[in-house]
């Protein structure tokens, strides 16, 4: 796990959500790590459809994408930086969501991502890459921390 803490070059945010049956509230939750640093940001959102654990982790991508310029401000002056924030998600089919596909309400959802995308591209000195976690980055304890705490503030009250 040091190669991503440890990394100067990659910034990497691995993102998760928790969903309980038949309640509209989530938890959402990612860890931001690199450039021997980590970060670790959650909140408890109510969504507008039960049961939706796609439109959930979609939100929770949303959400780091929406705080991590706050945390990534502090590079801009830095003569060293990073080059590339790396986003994973648990969600095996966000690419091809991304490109297209999906029912009305994961649309909707992935025109908020794309938009918050473009804002990051737009004001943030970084390359930008979102995509799936595979099954390695799935075990790793920066993923796991993102699922616990993503947990965690569903189930607080």
């Amino acid at each position: 796990m040091k190669r991503y803490l440890h990394n100067n070059e990659i910034i990497s945010v691995f993102c998760d959500c928790s969903v309980l049956p038949d309640n509209p509230r989530v938890g959402l939750a990612f860890t931001m790590v690199g450039d021997h640093q980590f970060t670790l940001r959650s909140r408890a959102k109510t969504i507008p459809y039960l049961n939706t654990n796609v439109y959930a982790e979609i939100k929770a991508l949303s959400f780091a994408l929406e705080t991590i310029p706050k945390l990534l401000d502090s590079y801009r002056t830095r003569l060293r930086r990073p080059k590339k924030v790396h986003i994973y998600s648990d969600l095996n089919v966000i690419e091809t969501l991304i490109n297209g596909g999906g029912n009305q309400e994961i649309r909707e959802a992935i025109q908020e991502l794309k938009i918050l995308r473009d804002q990051f591209v737009a004001s943030m000195p970084f390359e930008l890459e979102i995509g799936y976690m595979d099954e390695e980055r799935i075990k790793n304890i920066y993923y796991k921390a993102a699922h616990n705490a993503a947990r965690k503030v569903v189930l607080s009250r």
